[in-house]
């Protein structure tokens, strides 16, 4: 299969997967060093990102669920506004506080592949249902 030959919402999911996986990818050094910058030392830098790990875990179970019986893609529109107010509310404010809020909130920190966070489940299965499934033939 092709990329031309792949529905458009695909070809959408896997581009913003992409995007997405830039920016986490310069975000998981970037942010460790900045709260480092800021005066955060190693145990608080890994207690936020520990709790952010662990929030993204407990959602991922709720969302996975409920995007099954309904639709997915306020899921996915829901996680990128998120990460886009999340992201404004760092760039605005250095307090330790709000940079924690926003941490835990958009899972910032982590590398995931340019994976939706939380909303992974919910990315996946709407991959799924877009893409036709291939015979396998014995060569």
């Amino acid at each position: 299969m092709r990329l031309r030959d792949l529905h458009p919402t695909t070809k959408r999911l896997v581009l913003a997967r992409a995007v997405r996986s830039v920016g986490q990818g310069a975000l998981v050094v970037d942010l460790a060093l900045y709260l480092h910058a800021l005066g955060w030392n190693g145990f608080h830098i890994g207690l936020v990102l520990s709790a952010a790990g662990l929030f993204g875990a407990v959602l991922s179970l709720g969302v996975g669920i409920a995007s099954d019986r309904m639709h997915r893609r306020p899921f996915i529109l829901v996680y990128e506004s998120i990460v886009f107010v999340c992201s404004i509310a760092a760039l605005l404010s250095s307090q330790s506080i709000v940079l924690s809020i926003v941490i835990i909130a958009a899972g910032f920190g982590r590398g995931a592949n340019g994976a939706a966070g939380p909303f992974s489940p919910v990315e996946q299965a709407w991959l799924a249902e877009e893409v036709p499934a291939v015979s396998s033939s014995p060569r």
